[in-house]
């Protein structure tokens, strides 16, 4: 029987790969690759919207410009984020803030622009300011407007309030926009855009957060008569000088007589909060465009008249220092609402005495002082005020003596009169700097004391609607 043995031999043939595994990465590959240039393609020519935002318009060069924030008050504040590429598919998010801090309550306006085909942040560069109309047609101007007072450049980078182009194609013009308070029908308002050669190239209907209402005020008719018990102020109008304007007024009291009080205060306010004195500080223009303006009259009696026992405090006679030198006084009454307290009495030089720590309100002052028979040419005055613990200390140089006299509870319409007659029954002239408390005099040489007389006096307050006058002309 024989025995057949077969050879193994190796075969060359390999395992069959599977083909749907290279279906997949063919597919993978494929959808990778479309991504990426969907990605650029996107990057390069994203499409542009077709329809606006409601916080949108369109400007005349076709940009596109976007009120990202309308808010009110004094402080105002945005912060901007948006998605910006940078390594080809990469993005980041890139943040801007903005913030601006005022003395008065205002409109503040955040604004961005981009192209309206790509998307891309433009600049601002043409920009000058942005205006608007109240709801009796008078045009608003912009708050300070210049682009480096009005307008803020934000970049993600960093700010600045340069004109520049952006190094970074993601880099973001964030502007700031201030408008002054002006009366809205409703609570819509159109924005006006301008730019350099003060042209609109832009409008856009914004709602106010804090729009401010008519009142309802009146002008009283010529001329307006008010009375309060014995006093009547009677309002004539304006007079016709064009530079500048003076109310006309006459005062009669029964006790008086005709234009024998003292007009201290004259005050005016329109319907939007402003407020104003006759003189100071001057006002924006637009008060011009107010309907009715309210004025308020506060009457005094002047220091001569005979005043009420309740607004009067007649003290003893106080020695007057010798020069160099000066005693702390602890004498108080309370007048017409007002406690008055008499600290301290100086003579000329250089003196130093003790006061109750409520007194030293400031530090330090200098200044110089011209009043009528007091000084006979300008004299230079220092107070110095030194707390020490709970009580402070009066250093005080000045060519003649002084008072130290501490007013507490005074009303905006109450007014102070100190008078002083020396040993002789002798007019004594004295000058307040009030805002030490001190009351500079100057007695004659052979005075020995003087007797003070002081007078809280309350005033008595009229208001008055009226017309305001016309713009005064201003002679460059």
């Amino acid at each position: 029987m024989q025995t057949t043995v077969e050879a193994l031999v190796p075969s060359d043939e390999r395992p069959a790969r599977n083909p749907w595994l290279l279906v997949a990465f063919t597919v993978v590959g494929v959808v990778g690759v479309t991504l990426v240039v969907i990605t650029i393609v996107a990057w390069l020519f994203p499409t542009p919207a077709k329809t606006l935002a409601a916080n949108e318009c369109r400007l005349q060069d076709g940009s596109i410009l976007t009120i990202e924030k309308v808010d009110w008050g004094q402080t105002h504040s945005f912060s901007y984020s948006r998605w910006a590429p940078r390594w080809l598919i990469f993005n980041e998010l890139r943040t801007l803030e903005g913030r601006s801090f005022h003395n008065d309550e205002n409109l503040g306006i955040w604004m961005t622009r981009r192209d309206a085909r790509t998307g891309q942040p433009m600049d601002f560069n043409w920009w000058s300011e942005c205006r608007t109309e109240d709801a009796f047609g008078n045009e608003v101007h912009e708050l300070w407007a210049s682009f480096n007072e009005a307008g803020h450049q934000l970049r993600s980078s960093g700010h600045s309030r340069k004109s520049y182009r952006p190094h970074q194609r993601a880099d973001t013009w964030l502007v700031y926009s201030r408008l002054p308070k002006f009366h809205t029908a409703g609570r819509k308002f159109t924005l006006k855009v301008k730019n350099n050669s003060d042209e609109v190239v832009g409008t856009i209907e914004l709602e106010h957060p804090s729009p401010t209402p008519d009142l309802g005020w009146q002008v009283d008719p010529l001329p307006a008569t008010k009375t309060d018990g014995d006093v009547t102020v009677t309002y004539k109008g304006f007079s016709n000088d064009a530079n500048k304007p003076q109310s006309m007024f006459s005062i009669l009291n029964a006790r008086w007589g005709e234009n024998s009080a003292d007009r201290r205060f004259l005050n005016y306010s329109d319907q939007l909060g402003r407020e104003w004195p006759t003189r100071g500080r001057s006002m924006d223009d637009s008060i011009y465009n107010e309907r009715v303006w309210k004025m308020r009259v506060l009457v005094h009696k002047w220091p001569t008249d005979v005043f009420d026992a309740n607004e009067t405090w007649n003290l003893a006679p106080i020695p007057i220092p010798a020069a160099n030198a000066g005693a702390t006084l602890s004498e108080s009454q309370t007048i017409n609402g007002c406690k008055v307290t008499l600290e301290g009495i100086g003579g000329s030089g250089d003196v130093s005495y003790a006061v109750s720590g409520d007194s030293i309100r400031h530090r330090g002052s200098s200044g110089f002082v011209k009043e009528g028979p007091i000084y006979s040419q300008e004299q230079s005055y220092r107070v110095e005020l030194k707390p020490e613990g709970a009580a402070g200390r009066v250093i005080a140089i000045a060519p003649s003596p002084h008072l130290m006299l501490r007013i507490e509870g005074r009303t905006p319409n109450q007014v102070v009169y100190v008078k002083m007659k020396d040993d002789l029954a002798r007019d004594v002239f004295n000058v307040p700097v009030e805002h030490h408390n001190l009351y500079l005099f100057k007695p004659e040489p052979d005075a020995q004391s003087i007797k003070l007389t002081v007078i809280v006096h309350t005033g008595r307050e009229f208001e008055f609607f009226v017309k305001p006058p016309a713009k005064p002309i201003v002679v460059r």
